[in-house]
């Protein structure tokens, strides 16, 4: 007996708040993002969406509160793998840690151990 599995992968959607630049449309990604949503919503046979890194552009609470905000209308299961650029840099003090990024997106965040030395 064979299973299909059917699922839809995106990446690199570089949801940002610095508008377009660097030849991207990245000013304009939460809005692409929400009609690809709509449409995956529509997939009968899709069993999950995998988002593969590079959600944000520079992981700021504003590409953050767009990201959910376009997530919530998702009617399908969904997996997160961050990216490099889903946190703030070493040298930077806003902006998603990756830490935060584990608390919203990892469903065993709150199993990971705490202390120090862990």
């Amino acid at each position: 007996m064979t299973t299909n599995l059917h699922f839809a992968q995106l990446s690199d959607i570089h949801i940002s708040s610095l508008g377009d630049h660097h030849d991207m449309l990245s000013g304009r990604a939460a809005e692409f993002l929400s009609g690809i949503l709509t449409n995956l919503n529509r997939l009968d046979d899709l069993d999950f969406v995998l988002f593969t890194g590079d959600l944000f552009d520079t992981a700021s609470a504003e590409e953050f509160d767009h990201f959910q905000q376009a997530i919530r209308t998702l009617k399908k299961p969904y997996y997160i793998i961050p990216g490099n650029h889903d946190r703030r840099g070493l040298n930077k003090t806003k902006g998603l840690t990756r830490r935060q990024f584990a608390h919203h997106f990892n469903p065993q965040f709150h199993a990971r151990p705490t202390a120090p030395e862990a």
